[in-house]
Order: C-alpha cells, then structure tokens, then sequence
C-alpha cells in the first residue's frame, strides 16, 4: 500500500541536477596535478557518490583541504555546469502544489549550493537545505537527515529520501526513513538493497502523491463521482448554467462573464442558449467558435476544441463511458443507499476551422482533426483525420474536404 509522506528530502547530484560530467572532468584533472597520473573518465566514476572530503582521503593527497577547494574551482569553471534533469522541476512544483513539504540534504558546501541550486531558482521550492557546513557527521551517518527532520519538525516515518548512492541509502536506513532510488542518476546498485521504491526517471516520483478524485477522472481512471470536491465543481457549473441559460440573447457581457467562470477558456465565444456541461472547467474552446442551441458536452475529461469552430445545434459531447456489465457497474449492492456507478473518461479532441453538424455525438477518446466536416446526425466513434468530410453512424471519411473555387 502506497503511504502517504508529510515531505520528500532530496539528495542533489545525481538526482535534482545532472553534476557527473562537471565533477568528474575536473576530478580527472586533480588527478593528473596532484599524482601525474592520467585516469578515464571511468576509472574516476567510482567516486562519484563519495562526498568531497572522502574523494580526497582515497586519493591519499598531501593537502587535502586545498586540493579539495582547488578541485571545487575547477567545478565551478567548468563550462557546461549542472543541468536540472528533465521532468524534475515538474516534481518539485508538483509537490509544492499538494502542500508537500520539500528540503534537500546534501554534502555540497553552501558556496555550490548558491551556484548549483540557488542560482536557478530552485531553492524557493525548499523548506530548509542541510549542507556540508551543517553537521559534523556526513552521510552514510544519518546526522544530516535527523537534523534535517528536526528543522521539519517530523518523524522518520512521515518523511521519504530520494537518492542516487550506497552513501544515500545507507543515511537513510540508518534515520530509519523510508528511501526512494533514483535510478535515473545512479552509477551504481551495489548494496542498495530493497529500497521502499525505485524510480527510473524524475516523473515517476510523483506517483508518490495521493491523487484528487478529480485528477483520477482526468487520468482516465475510476473514480467517485460523488467525491466532495467534484460534487461541489458539478453544482457550481449547473448553478452557472442555469442563470446562463436565463438571461437575456441581448446580454452579451453577462453571457461572457459567465462563461470565463464556468469554463477552462474560452475567448470570444458564441454560445448560444441552452447549453448545458458537468463540470465546465475541463472544456477549452478557441477563438472565435460558435455555439448553437442545446449542445450537451460532459466534461468528465478535457474537451478542446479549437478556433474558428462550428457547432451546430443539439451536438452532444462525451467523455465518459462505464463498464458494460452491470455486475461491473455497480459490483455487490451493499443497501447502504444510493450508489454512482463506476465511470472511466478519455478527453476528446477537435481542431481548428471544424463544423460539426446538426445533431452529431462524440464519443469519449475521439480525435478529430484541422478543416473537418462532420455531417448533421453523425455518431463519431473513432478518430477523424484533418481536411476531410465525414459522416455516417458510424461516421466514416466520405472524401477530402477541398476548397470550392
């Protein structure tokens, strides 16, 4: 069973920011100056979960405090510096937007900290850092991450480590926190045994996150329809629709007004009444597409359509769809009262300069693309290609859709 974590704490190299090739580079050139040794860039790879201070230690150099701060100048004179890898800043705002806690411990001195982290912008996202300067003790001794989880004012069970090094796994074992393996920025699994989870690229970590019922619907997974926040979403859009649908055709600003509260977007749009959604907010339309009378479109996943759009009257759009056994349904009838059935949803696609005719339904998943027809009382089920005539039950491509000269 997933848990569910009051803050996530990260490691940096490795796994926020791609440091290899910075560190090792300049490593290989310590290397050479201080032993006059030429090594590979694999032969130095080894070192690359160590902190600083060890490196020097298993070089057996003669000053290690100045050939540490010598090495550190030559990281931040190279040129291509740390990259953040792909998908991480989704992880960080991510969480953020969940109220999820975040911190980094790490063996970087405060000065790369301000270049590597600081620098890109990435510490607004942080709760607290503990850094090199922070603990006497350095990872794999738990010290960093139990003074981190004082500042947070958690317990070792609340929090999770992610991480790319034995050093990182074995700090957090010995915190007693749960550790999660970023495998993505990893140069070795040996003695990382059975981490709480394994990610293979940065997006995976939020799998870590409890989803919304709403972000469920939006996933095309099951879902509860009666979920608090989505029943509130659903009474807000009916409460908007109808006093939409009761004002005056001559009300153009109130129409408009209505509409940016009730939709995802929609600039300079004709809806012309009635027209009726469930939810509204997962409905994006482009400009200058017009509306005609009595279009149902259920929202339960995103409908886009795009601009210059053409809508006849009575079109329904919809995006969800349920299993076809009722036993499926509904499952055991548990007399507990009334029960929504289980629902699965697929957003629908239209795009630009589209005419859908008179009648027509959409059926969830269906894409259709740019300069298409859809003839009135069509039942599209499948996907529609750009620039074509199309329609039937079920609608099928009639010929291509050429401009008449």
């Amino acid at each position: 069973m997933k848990k569910t974590y009051k803050a996530i704490i990260y490691d940096i190299d490795g796994t926020v920011l791609n440091t290899l090739a910075m560190n090792m580079y300049p490593l290989m050139k310590i290397i050479k100056e201080e032993t006059g040794e030429d090594w590979t860039y694999e032969e130095v790879l080894k070192f690359a979960a160590y902190p600083g201070m060890k490196v020097m230690e298993e070089l057996d150099v003669k000053d290690k405090e100045k050939t540490y701060a010598r090495w550190v100048q030559y990281v931040n004179e190279y040129e291509e510096g740390a990259t953040l890898y792909e998908g991480m800043e989704d992880v960080l705002k991510g969480f953020q937007a969940h109220n999820v806690l975040q911190a980094v411990v790490s063996a970087k001195t405060k000065q790369q900290y301000q270049i590597d982290v600081v620098e890109k912008g990435l510490d607004q996202y942080m709760f607290t850092a503990i850094l090199a300067d922070d603990t006497q003790q350095h990872k794999p001794d738990p010290q960093p991450l139990l003074e981190c989880l004082k500042r947070l004012q958690l317990q070792p069970e609340e929090v999770i480590y992610i991480g790319d090094a034995l050093s990182d796994y074995l700090a957090a074992k010995n915190a007693h926190i749960d550790f999660g393996y970023a495998m993505w920025g990893s140069v070795s699994s040996e003695g990382i045994i059975d981490p709480a989870y394994m990610f293979e690229k940065p997006l995976d970590v939020l799998t870590l996150l409890e989803k919304t019922e709403m972000e469920k619907m939006l996933a095309g997974e099951l879902y509860d329809c009666g979920d608090p926040q989505l029943m509130a979403q659903w009474h807000k859009a009916k409460n908007l629709m109808r006093t939409y649908n009761q004002l005056d055709s001559e009300d153009s600003d109130g129409k408009q007004k209505i509409l940016k509260s009730l939709l995802g977007k929609c600039d300079q749009v004709w809806i012309t009444s009635p027209f009726y959604v469930d939810y509204g907010c997962n409905i994006y339309i482009g400009e200058h597409t017009e509306i005609n009378m009595n279009c149902t479109f259920l929202d339960d996943n995103k409908i886009v359509i795009g601009k210059h759009g053409l809508i006849a009257p009575n079109v329904n759009i919809y995006t969800a769809y349920h299993p076809t056994h009722y036993m499926d349904r509904f499952g055991e009838d548990t007399g507990d009262g009334f029960q929504f059935c289980k629902t699965e949803t697929a957003p629908v696609i239209i795009g630009d300069y589209v005419w859908i005719g008179g009648g027509s339904v959409i059926l969830p998943g269906v894409h259709i693309g740019d300069n298409v027809v859809i003839g009135a009382g069509s039942v599209v089920t499948h996907d529609i290609p750009s620039n074509v005539i199309a329609y039937g039950n079920p609608c099928k491509v009639i010929k291509e859709n050429k401009r008449q000269k």
